[in-house]
């Protein structure tokens, strides 16, 4: 939200200055509307976590028509052209780079920009010393957690850390209830994660939406080493919000945040230790490309069922108006 504000700042400072190259003829009022405008938003540092930045401080800086305003274009969707695009570095339709996944494995290739790409966390401890024993649903509790970290990034616009950390860590949780439970989530199969997951995020989501996420999760799984970055990533802004002053400003609970960096911690040391256990991810692959596919026909049945209602109406309407000639 910050980011959008300063992008109206930009943009309100731009059509200040093409105004005046114009040399067109405008009047005092508009002038030092503008003027004031500039002035009241001067000052606020919105790349700061503290309090000069909060969206709050902005909010009561501004007059109630430009509040009319930026709700008119937040409403309208016009605000998407104030926030730079964002691609997602697990995407291959982007131009293809190589980096190295650790000392002993080979290059990758991955799909985002070199520096969009998250650093994976080596993690040298065996995973029997972390846990007595592994049930096998945690390829399930991993594959929630990937499809929780691409959601959660969509909605961040690919902005999860900072004064987005706190934010994400809620939007990570909804979506995937295993970071903060504590009982055993014993998950019977990849679609059972997946669908609850849905269902935590929003009971309503359409398939449509819901394919488009399904599409992410199997990109993040085209090799093991996306999905290590995920959970990297995922585990890094846990330890950004313990390590920060990012408590006091939020509702969000320590415990629940630690809870949940060593649930991460766990499942990360499994997934790089099993980096090398192709089966594995292609099976969860292939789980994920027919949960896709099923969300897909239902889309195509609820788009058909819809022009079929829209036919029969067209119809109905001219036959009714053939009857009254």
């Amino acid at each position: 939200m910050q980011r959008i504000f300063q992008r109206y700042r930009d943009q309100i400072e731009s059509d200040e200055l093409s105004v005046g190259n114009d040399g067109g003829d405008n009047s005092d009022d508009d002038d030092q509307e503008e003027a004031s405008i500039l002035e009241r938003l001067n000052g606020i540092d919105l790349n700061s976590n503290g309090d000069n930045a909060s969206t709050n401080v902005i909010w009561d800086r501004l007059t109630e028509d430009e509040r009319k305003e930026f709700i008119r274009l937040l409403e309208s969707h016009q605000i998407d052209k104030l926030i730079t695009a964002w691609h997602p570095w697990w995407d291959p339709s982007a131009e293809s780079k190589i980096i190295e996944i650790n000392d002993n494995e080979t290059s990758r290739e991955h799909a985002g920009s070199l520096e969009d790409v998250p650093s994976i966390v080596k993690i040298d401890v065996p995973v029997i010393k972390l846990a007595k024993r592994v049930h096998p649903s945690v390829l399930f509790q991993i594959l929630q957690i990937c499809l929780a970290y691409v959601y959660m990034m969509r909605h961040l616009n690919g902005d999860p850390h900072r004064e987005n950390a706190a934010v994400a860590f809620e939007v990570l949780s909804l979506a995937s209830p295993i970071l903060t439970s504590k009982t055993a989530d014993v998950y019977n199969s990849a679609h059972e994660a997946l669908i609850l997951s849905f269902i935590a995020i929003d009971e309503s989501m359409n398939s449509k939406t819901k394919t488009a996420l399904l599409d992410d999760l199997s990109k993040l799984y085209s090799t093991p080493a996306y999905v290590a970055a995920a959970l990297s990533d995922t585990y890094s802004i846990l330890k950004e919000i313990l390590s920060s002053d990012i408590l006091k400003q939020t509702r969000v609970k320590k415990s629940a945040v630690k809870y949940a960096e060593k649930r991460v911690y766990f499942l990360l040391s499994i997934a790089q230790q099993l980096i090398k256990d192709e089966d594995s991810w292609q099976f969860m692959a292939a789980d994920i490309s027919l949960l896709r596919r099923r969300f897909e026909s239902e889309s195509e049945i609820l788009e058909s069922s819809r022009n079929g209602q829209v036919i029969m109406k067209d119809s109905g309407d001219q036959a009714e108006k053939a009857l009254k000639m």
